[in-house]
């Protein structure tokens, strides 16, 4: 099975970290919205992982992708992280497909 790195499959439900993420979170740990720039998008990625927030920096990626903002290389691994982080076998590929797609 193939992953798309933007949509799931139609045979495929979202997976649970995925489905809350479609509106914006409540978060005691509230931040401020990065902008498209990549070095904010990346902070704000890598600090929500280093902090073990891994939902949150899931959420960041999805955003970050979601505003147009093509994730790099020191997004993916980042991103590949956190996933692995909540062990969502699911995330991992995709953005692991992603990584693949985008260099």
């Amino acid at each position: 099975m193939s992953y798309d790195c933007h949509h799931l499959p139609s045979s495929h439900s979202p997976p649970s970290i995925l489905k809350p993420l479609t509106t914006s979170p409540p978060t005691s740990r509230t931040q401020p919205k990065p902008t498209t720039q990549r070095p904010s998008w990346v902070d704000a990625l890598r600090s929500t992982t280093r902090s073990n927030h891994f939902r949150e920096a899931i959420s960041t990626y999805i955003e970050m992708t979601v505003s147009g903002a093509r994730p790099d290389s020191f997004a993916f691994p980042t991103a590949l992280t956190a996933a692995a982080g909540l062990r969502d076998l699911e995330t991992r590929e995709q953005i692991h497909a992603a990584a693949v797609k985008f260099g």
